[in-house]
């Protein structure tokens, strides 16, 4: 097969055969230059990824005597960037490389934060042999998806007990971090408000956290209480104005709203907004990355049904009541089953409410039901705001008992969805079943996390001076101590 009709069949098969050859680097690399002539060094390509946002993540390359870790994105031509509109979306600011089959000298690619990108062009450099090698770029990409790290390797060979421990020292490391900057924040702010600003960061998923632990900030929980003192539906409004108006979600253009329920509380929100004294908008622009059901406006409503649920007792002494009440349960199958119960309780969805059938002001509803904010959302409010809060809280008042009590949650509850962190490490760590990682426990999730974090993402060789082999040497040797002494023991 020619040179030309190897080119002509990527053509065909799109970006994928472009992913392949550059996620198996069958390139050259002594004479790779950028479309400008500069010199570029590939030192590790970055890791696959699956979802939203850029074709490779974590790579790390050298143009000229610039270093750069970052993402990369793969595209056809130079010009797809922009048709994607790429250089509008903020996602993009993390690309450091855009490779491409088709380069353009004469336009340079941009990011949306107005930095310039390297880009590197594929056609020059495709040759005959090379392609050869590669077969059909399905079974590269999925070869690829599908390859067990070295760690993984081992662990197929000594079993699951030196990972478990490992897991088990990560996910305690990473809770330990978490109530670190809780306590930083301790001294400088009310606890109540921390509460509240975890709980409305941690609804904000990666799309927009930030945006919501700044409107917590805009429009604090003491500056709520008031209006929860009202009627449910005129509470509803008045807090539902304000954080809408934050966002900017709300603005005379009204959009075409197909639900009348919906056309006329938009019409009151907007009132109310405009009424709204010395209104507060957030800084950040909301990413549009986020499935339809996690979309801010029913997180926001699903939020304020949590507050008016909890405005007796106030958000802080709920919580503790609800923690104070399980401290009496003593079978763990008992514990989950009644927390994961009372927090269904808190974060219960009335019947009337018009947003389970809606997704956002912008698209049509849907089918009714859906709780606004789920199960899972739910697990990982307990896991990055419940659980670390009240860590620090115990610790602070020296109250033994809930410290110990907050353990015995992390260990039993369930585990928060897996994410492309915890499948990156499964495919990794576990090339073959393991059932003695079974049950999956929200305590095994945040460990699979936190060694993502500490051992891949940071790491920028890849396996091939893997970091995560050490430990579990180190843990399989204790572990064979431990089993040498207890035989002598017996004998």
């Amino acid at each position: 097969m020619t040179k030309s009709t190897h080119i002509h069949k990527i053509m065909q098969q799109r970006e994928s055969w472009v992913q392949a050859i550059w996620s198996h680097q069958v390139l050259p690399s002594q004479i790779l230059q950028c479309t400008d002539g500069e010199k570029i060094e590939i030192l590790f390509p970055g890791w696959l990824n699956k979802g939203t946002g850029p074709d490779f993540i974590d790579a790390h390359i050298m143009v000229g005597d610039c270093e750069y870790h970052g993402a990369v994105e793969i595209h056809l031509q130079s010009s797809s960037w922009y048709s994607h509109q790429h250089h509008l979306n903020p996602v993009y600011n993390a690309v450091v490389l855009h490779v491409v089959l088709d380069g353009s000298a004469s336009r340079t690619t941009i990011r949306e934060d107005g930095m310039s990108v390297p880009e590197i062009e594929l056609r020059p450099l495709l040759d005959e042999n090379m392609l050869a090698l590669l077969g059909e770029e399905s079974e590269l990409l999925s070869d690829y998806d599908r390859l067990p790290g070295q760690c993984g390797l081992l662990i197929a060979k000594w079993g699951a007990a030196p990972l478990k421990k490992l897991l088990g020292h990560a996910a305690e490391n990473r809770m330990e971090q978490k109530t670190e900057r809780i306590r930083e924040q301790w001294e400088t702010q009310d606890p109540e408000q921390l509460l509240f600003q975890l709980i409305f960061k941690t609804l904000g998923y990666s799309a927009y956290h930030h945006a919501f632990e700044e409107i917590a900030q805009l429009y604090p929980l003491s500056a709520l209480y008031p209006l929860l003192q009202q009627p449910y539906r005129v509470a509803r409004t008045a807090i539902l104005a304000r954080w809408f108006g934050a966002c900017g979600l709300l603005s005379d253009n009204i959009p075409a709203l197909k639900h009348p329920s919906l056309r006329k509380e938009y019409h009151q929100w907007l009132e109310e907004w405009k009424q709204v004294p010395n209104p507060c908008r957030v800084s950040e622009k909301f990413s549009k990355n986020y499935r339809p059901q996690n979309s801010p406006e029913r997180r926001l409503v699903g939020m304020f049904h949590h507050l008016y649920h909890l405005n007796a007792d106030g958000l802080l002494k709920r919580w503790l009541r609800l923690l104070m009440e399980l401290e009496k349960v003593a079978a763990e199958k008992t514990l989950k089953r009644t927390a994961l119960k009372q927090t269904q309780n808190l974060f219960v969805t009335p019947e009337w409410e018009v947003w389970q059938a809606c997704f956002s002001l912008s698209k049509s509803p849907r089918a009714a039901g859906a709780q606004l904010i789920g199960k899972d959302r739910q697990i990982i409010i307990w896991a990055n705001a419940i659980i670390p809060f009240f860590l620090t809280y115990a610790r602070l008042e020296k109250w033994v008992e809930l410290e110990k009590l907050l353990y015995r949650l992390f260990i039993v509850l369930p585990p928060e969805p897996s994410n492309y962190r915890t499948h990156f490490m499964e495919k990794r760590l576990l090339p073959f079943p393991l059932a003695e990682l079974k049950p999956r426990t929200l305590r095994i999730e945040q460990g699979l996390i936190q060694m993502h974090h500490n051992f891949c993402q940071s790491f920028d060789q890849g396996c091939v001076n893997c970091q995560i082999i050490p430990f579990l040497g180190q843990f399989q040797q204790e572990l064979g101590a431990t089993r040498k002494d207890s035989q002598r023991t017996s004998s």
